[in-house]
């Protein structure tokens, strides 16, 4: 791989994490090391309060479901997969197995880092 398609890989998680941020989801990019030297591969971000296995694609020819296939074997099936991908001038896709939806529903909502604003009387009251 060559430095730039690094390069633009390494923009490309940094990107995705300010995305993830502004849903609520806190996370950070994991530096790829391991994988080099056949270890095992780590996901592309990380949310530590999100058992989530983060694939991240910025690319121009998006492939999805070899972009979630890879997810799915890098994971070895111990995390619900996420796919969030792009191209130039394009917005941010998130693709995910509808199987694995209720699970990556119950995930975001155990790691959202928002704080949800405090009913009032007259909220509580209507409830």
């Amino acid at each position: 791989m060559s430095r730039s398609s690094r390069e633009k890989g390494k923009r490309g998680e940094l990107e995705a994490c300010e995305v993830l941020a502004r849903v609520g989801i806190d996370c950070r990019r994991v530096t790829q090391y391991a994988n080099r030297f056949g270890g095992h591969k780590d996901p592309d971000v990380v949310c530590d309060r999100m058992n989530v296995w983060w694939e991240v694609k910025r690319v121009e020819r998006l492939n999805p479901y070899a972009f979630l296939d890879q997810a799915l074997t890098d994971s070895r099936g111990k995390k619900t997969c996420a796919v969030l991908m792009r191209s130039s001038h394009r917005p941010w896709l998130l693709m995910i197995r509808l199987d694995d939806l209720p699970r990556f529903v119950e995930e975001y909502q155990r790691g959202n880092t928002r704080i949800q604003p405090a009913a009032d009387d007259s909220q509580r009251e209507a409830i």
